[in-house]
């Protein structure tokens, strides 16, 4: 798909979901922004040396970059795997949080909800697909985290259309957070799924952090992940894909 072929189906699908899309999310100008920004890059191309190795035919053919905005069943869940001993559990159907399926957060706890996320500019092409994510996510884990804790995130997709999981974690000084991340659904074979992942550890913080993957051999996941660590910070990471047709992880 040629540069300008690509970013005329990305503005067309954005401007048809513009007015549906949660400003808490993400601003309207910051998914504006990625927009303008991702239409000007364009996709990568086999050239380029960081995406040599990357199949991104199924975005090619995936009918629309467009999400789900009207809100998936909690009945359309139909594997979730065993819960975790001990850990926190939050459901998300097809980048939504399913309030039925996952625990409720005590004020008091250790899991703290943020009300609004960080948004700066992007500067590399390499973070294009975080600016996809950008411009269609629809909801959004949004935690603080104090002490010592466990969080099991489970990310269903239900359908055939795409999915947009994005992650804003705020680790706060000598925290101790193990996640595990779960990506899985019973959607279509050539599912389309653009995570975003950001997470800060402030000094003295911990994290060990486990992502499951476990999509249809035709699927396409795209996935950018930042971790931000200060002084004495420690980010241990383990990555499963058990699946899909090609998984690329900045």
């Amino acid at each position: 798909m040629s540069t300008n072929a690509f970013a005329t189906r990305l503005r067309a699908d954005f401007d048809a979901i513009e007015s549906k899309l949660p400003t808490d999310v993400v601003s309207l100008e910051a998914r504006r922004g990625a927009v303008h920004r991702l239409a000007e890059w364009g996709l990568p191309a086999l050239r380029d040396d960081e995406w040599r190795y990357t199949n991104l035919r199924a975005l090619q053919g995936t009918a629309s970059l467009r999400p789900r905005t009207d809100g998936a069943s909690e009945q359309a869940v139909s594997n979730l795997p065993a819960r975790l001993p001990g850990a926190v559990r939050l459901v998300f159907i097809d980048g939504v949080l399913a309030t039925g399926l996952s625990d409720e957060l005590d004020v008091d706890g250790p899991l703290t909800r943020i009300a609004s996320g960080v948004e700066g500019p992007v500067q590399a092409s390499d973070q294009r697909f975080g600016l996809l994510n950008d411009a269609f996510a629809v909801d959004a884990v949004r935690l603080a985290v104090r002490g010592e804790v466990c969080v099991e995130l489970c990310f269903f997709a239900s359908g055939a259309m795409p999915v947009y999981p994005r992650i804003e974690l705020q680790l706060q000084p000598r925290s101790d957070l193990t996640l595990v991340e779960r990506h899985l659904g019973a959607g279509s074979p050539e599912l389309l799924v653009n995570v975003k992942a950001d997470l800060r550890l402030a000094s003295g913080a911990r994290c060990r952090h486990v992502r499951l993957q476990d999509f249809s051999a035709a699927a396409l996941m795209l996935d950018q992940l930042t971790a931000r660590l200060a002084d004495d910070a420690r980010y241990d990471l383990v990555q499963v894909h058990l699946g899909g047709a090609s998984m690329r992880s900045t």
